[in-house]
């Protein structure tokens, strides 16, 4: 039961929330004032009367989930947590949108901003978050009952956020599975960038939600009582996910920016803001200044929270008490536990026998999951063909959460937010699967997913050279590419029946791993044969050396010995220098690139430019017709997320022999890379084992399985990108 405050104490502590998020834009001389503003009640109430939480203690268990999908407002956020008692001080609220602060333009779970659950940048993706946290929490009380009755999911989101797919997507996902402990409070200001919605979007929103099957309510977004009974009514509301159209105005209380797109993305000014305080009744000479009495507020808010969570406690010792088994497996639920030996029993449920990568990858997720618990997931639709359901592991449903297959429908783009959020949840490590060429719908969220450093698997099928009976629409070939530049990101395929896999994604923590899978059981690569087609078209797998160095020394001297070796009436290498022990370097304009970069600095050191450690593979493609027929084997080479279309100066290949005759101008060429030795495995959780490639006979059985292991458990803070 919430405690009543004074009417005059609770204005003043909605105009505080106000000015302290007006100051802090104006500070920093960017950012969005108008949105706080015109949610400052709506927060006000949230916070003081209904959200349940522990500011001393931001990842308790038994919390309510707030998040704040318009994420440009989040001076809103910053203000209502200073106010809260969370470890976020007015100094802090003064480094808004500075460089290495913890008030990020946009919320950001990664800077460790207490009490921020989720990093809401792209408009739609808070949305997409809401219904996974809701979700995950459903999930988790089928399992273990009481420590997570009640607990609650609460989504404020603007008129971006409504009109982005990926949050159609997931509100459709949510009004299907009836979450009820999902509540989204929509600020229908009716004011964009660009000016009133209605240049751009007239349907009813509310009409669209009723269609969902959420429960629509009405309301004055300035009436605090209005909100109050509103949210009351949502929490009781069962079998159905909640949806408050609450009408606001932007920049609420300002005389002149009231109800403008100008109070939208741009600081209100000196003169605005001293006229707005004047009109609160407060000294307009005063920034950030925080009244005793609006303090007073929130402590006495904090007893009452510090009670609800000692009766919290009290029902989960009981519930402990009683359930000793399942008390510990829910320690180890939360804690992504795994057997100590799990990489070695992977390893050892290989098939000895070729297939398509996709039913080798279903044989380890088998094996996986039964020594996982907390392993779930599922596929936009496609499970048949991905081969990603668990067997015997039930499917989660409306009223039935106690499963671990998850059927997202056709929503790629829901289902990546949907993904990410039950990662942050905590205890579950979910995948998403569907075809690679399907990942463009779902790129926003997989780029959130290495952004956020997130447990999460993604696991894309058909990636294959052989793959072409769908025509170009499902043609895979620049995606590779296009997944390896993203931050923190890499993609490689799982290359070899046997589970050899050439990606490694254990040396980057943190870091999204791609591992693209071969769906069709077609014609096997072999490392250095050429393996041709009926349309003239021929594939190899060719082993590099060490990607290059930096231009130095080494290659004036090689210059000054070619034409040494000209002047001796000799043949010099017309591949450039070389380096040493055989490697080869970069070609002329990547080595010129490289030169420019700044020494330090960040973007020294990148690894998505080149990685200088390991050896790798390339699968090359060529026109059989045009190869050439000289002597030296020359290679036009082209990697991942570096020039995609550029051509790049031709260098020498593996030998000098005579032969069937060099490769000759490269079509396409993905960038492979192999394992690095270790004893162990750290790398992203890869049950999905690649294509029918080839790897060198020197790689063991136990470097060759590679991600099969897993990092989902292994390596917490980091996703995994698996492919077809």
């Amino acid at each position: 039961m919430s405690i009543e405050f004074d009417p005059a104490t609770e204005k003043l502590a909605v105009d505080t929330i106000k000015t302290l998020s007006i100051d802090g834009v104006e500070k920093a001389q960017s950012g969005h004032p108008g949105t706080p503003m015109g949610l400052a009640d709506i927060t006000f109430e949230l916070f003081v009367r209904h959200l349940r939480y522990d500011p001393k203690d931001p990842a308790w268990r038994g919390r309510d989930r707030f998040v704040l999908s318009c994420g440009h407002a989040s001076m809103l956020l910053y203000s209502m947590l200073h106010l809260a008692g969370y470890d976020l001080s007015l100094e802090d609220l003064k480094q808004f949108r500075q460089w290495g602060s913890k008030t990020p333009g946009h919320p950001e779970h990664i800077h460790h901003t207490p009490g921020v659950e989720t990093t809401t940048g792209p408009l739609g993706q808070g949305i997409a978050n809401g219904v996974g946290f809701a979700l995950a929490s459903k999930m988790k009380e089928a399992r273990f009952g009481a420590p997570f009755e009640d607990a609650r999911t609460y989504v404020i989101c603007s008129d971006g956020d409504v009109m982005e797919g990926v949050s159609g997507e997931a509100s459709s996902m949510a009004g299907h599975l009836g979450l009820d402990n999902l509540v989204v409070i929509y600020d229908d200001n009716r004011i964009t960038i660009e000016g009133d919605t209605s240049l751009a979007f007239t349907e009813d929103v509310g009409k669209r939600y009723e269609a969902y099957g959420f429960f629509v309510q009405h309301v004055d977004g300035h009436d605090r009582i209005a909100v109050r009974t509103a949210i009351d009514a949502a929490k009781l509301q069962k079998g159905k996910p909640s949806f408050i159209v609450a009408r606001t105005h932007i920049a609420n209380g300002a005389p002149n920016a009231h109800d403008t797109s100008e109070a939208h993305g741009a600081p209100l000014g000196k003169e605005e803001i001293a006229l707005i305080k004047k009109g609160m009744g407060l000294d307009p000479d005063k920034t950030f200044f925080v009244p005793e009495a609006v303090y007073e507020l929130f402590r006495a808010r904090t007893v009452e929270l510090t009670k609800e969570r000692a009766a919290w406690q009290s029902k989960v010792d009981t519930w402990k008490a009683s359930n000793a088994q399942k008390a510990t497996e829910l320690e180890a639920f939360e804690a992504r536990a795994m057997p100590a030996d799990l990489y070695e029993q992977l390893l050892a449920a290989i098939p000895a026998k070729e297939d398509a990568t996709r039913n080798l990858s279903n044989v380890i997720q088998q094996k996986a999951a039964a020594l996982i618990p907390s392993l779930v997931g599922g596929s936009a639709d496609l499970a048949p063909s991905t081969k990603t359901l668990i067997k015997g592991g039930g499917s989660v449903g409306k009223g039935g959460f106690a499963g671990r297959n998850l059927h997202f429908g056709i929503r790629e783009h829901g289902m990546g937010g949907v993904v990410n959020a039950m990662a942050l949840a905590g205890g579950l490590v979910p995948y998403g699967a569907t075809f690679l060429v399907f990942s463009d719908y779902m790129r926003g969220s997989i780029r959130l997913s290495a952004i956020g450093k997130l447990q999460t698997l993604w696991i894309f099928t058909h990636d294959s050279i052989f793959l072409g009976e769908d025509g170009p629409t499902h043609h895979r070939a620049p995606l590779v590419a296009s997944h390896d530049p993203g931050p923190r990101g890499r993609a490689a395929r799982r290359c070899h029946g046997d589970g050899r896999r050439l990606g490694d994604g254990s040396r980057s923590p943190g870091r999204p791993h791609g591992v693209l899978t071969y769906a069709p059981e077609g014609p096997k690569l072999e490392a250095g044969r050429w393996l041709r087609s009926e349309d003239g078209l021929a594939w190899r797998l060719r082993p590099r050396r060490r990607p290059g160095r930096r231009a130095g020394p080494r290659d004036r001297g090689h210059r000054q010995r070619g034409r040494a070796r000209r002047r001796r009436g000799q043949r010099a290498c017309r591949c450039g220098p070389q380096g040493p022990r055989g490697q080869r370097p970069l070609p002329r304009d990547l080595r010129a690139a490289e030169r420019r970069l700044p020494k330090g600095g960040p973007t020294a050191g990148r690894t998505d430019r080149l990685d200088r450690s390991r050896p790798h593979w390339a699968v090359e493609r060529m026109d059989w017709s045009r190869r050439p027929r000289h002597r030296h084997r020359h290679l036009w080479s082209q990697r991942a997320g570096q020039n995609p279309r550029g051509r790049v100066r031709p260098h020498c290949g593996e030998g000098h022999r005579e032969g069937e005759g060099p490769p000759g101008p490269l079509i396409s060429s993905q960038r492979v890379e192999r394992p690095t030795p270790r004893g162990e495995l750290r790398g992203a959780f890869g049950f999905v084992l690649g294509g029918p490639v080839s790897a060198p006979s020197k790689l063991s059985a136990k470097n060759a399985l590679g991600d099969a292991a897993c990092s989902a458990v292994h390596e917490p803070g980091q996703a995994s990108l698996e492919g077809p």
